[in-house]
């Protein structure tokens, strides 16, 4: 499955890439604060004497956007993240309470969607997710947010979302653990192909 993965984000670049040289797009780095995070488990599977609560999540991404007008933007990059939960354990039968277990989640995704600019400073995205690791499957995101740029191409933006994972598993597993995650993406930005010209 990794080896999937890394050709499905291959491609996923060399497509934006391999577009017009004189529109490079924009490039950001940005983390995840203020998170929240749940496990949405199958009625099939879901075991009565276990309970699983979300602990939140730590959540950086790499991002590309690639410009289709003034106001629409291509959406793409490379989310890592840490999801962290506690199992709890209710058996009634037990002499003595059982210790909760801390369980730690790693996941990669890839946006494909799109970000469309409204008024001078806000925006909307969405589209769906590539799930590589967990459930590998395809989920979906939505946010809202504002950014600001200046002149030279540098910028920052703050973007409130809520994804949802693996909502069609790739072994179509109906049974499959899914992860609802919601948090605010803070980031910087960079304009590519600025020209030194505009320090000027």
């Amino acid at each position: 499955m990794k080896k999937s993965g890394i050709l499905l984000l291959a491609i996923c670049m060399g497509a934006f890439t391999s577009m017009d040289a004189q529109e490079k797009g924009t490039l950001g780095f940005s983390f995840s604060a203020f998170n929240n995070n749940q496990l949405l488990q199958s009625a099939e599977t879901g075991q009565d004497d276990i309970t699983v609560n979300g602990r939140g999540f730590m959540s950086f991404s790499t991002d590309y956007w690639y410009p289709v007008n003034d106001w629409l933007e291509l959406e793409t990059g490379v989310n890592y993240s840490m999801q962290y939960f506690r199992n709890i354990y209710n058996d009634p039968s037990a002499s003595e309470p059982v210790d909760p277990e801390n369980d730690i989640t790693h996941m990669i995704n890839i946006p494909v969607g799109v970000r469309a600019g409204f008024l001078k400073y806000g925006f909307i995205n969405g589209g769906i997710l590539v799930d590589m690791l967990k459930e590998p499957g395809i989920g979906s995101y939505f946010g809202v947010g504002a950014r600001i740029e200046s002149p030279v191409g540098f910028g920052m933006f703050i973007n409130p979302y809520v994804k949802a994972h693996s909502i069609f598993p790739v072994n179509f597993n109906k049974n499959a653990d899914r992860i609802l995650e919601a948090g605010i993406r803070i980031g910087v930005s960079f304009r590519l192909g600025s020209s030194m010209k505009e320090w000027r």
